[in-house]
């Protein structure tokens, strides 16, 4: 494993325009070119000269595209999911039998604190189950 240049694990010192998250890895790739023939002659002169803040917004609108695409993607999984009956998320830990139990408690007058403490769930599991059904 070789080690990361300290340039590149400490992002504050970074140009202000690389600091997104979006635009860390495409900054990198800029740098890179550096080796490719494209050199700026200082750092400052690539960010403050009209080409260069040029190219720097061609990068963050294709890093907003990018995010862009990947939201859609996310966004189609979870409803061809949803289409086939599949839902994301924690198992709920209230059965219809204990949610059964808890109404019929509570119909008695017994305390939400009683019957939560008595099922081994927590109060506010209990509040939110009882009034999203009541």
């Amino acid at each position: 494993m070789t080690a990361t240049p300290y340039r590149e694990r400490h992002h504050h010192q970074l140009p202000r325009s690389a600091r997104q998250a979006s635009l860390l890895r495409n900054y990198r790739y800029v740098r890179s070119l550096n080796t490719g023939g494209l050199r700026p002659t200082s750092r400052q002169t690539a960010e403050s000269s009209t080409a260069g803040r040029l190219f720097f917004q061609i990068i963050a609108a294709m890093a907003e595209f990018e995010r862009s695409l990947i939201k859609d993607r996310t966004r189609a999984g979870l409803e061809a999911a949803e289409a086939q009956g599949r839902t994301g998320g924690r198992p709920t830990v209230v059965s219809d039998d204990v949610l059964t139990v808890a109404r019929a408690r509570r119909a008695r007058g017994e305390s939400v604190s009683a019957i939560a403490k008595a099922l081994k769930i927590s109060r506010a599991t209990l509040y939110r189950h009882l009034e999203g059904q009541a």
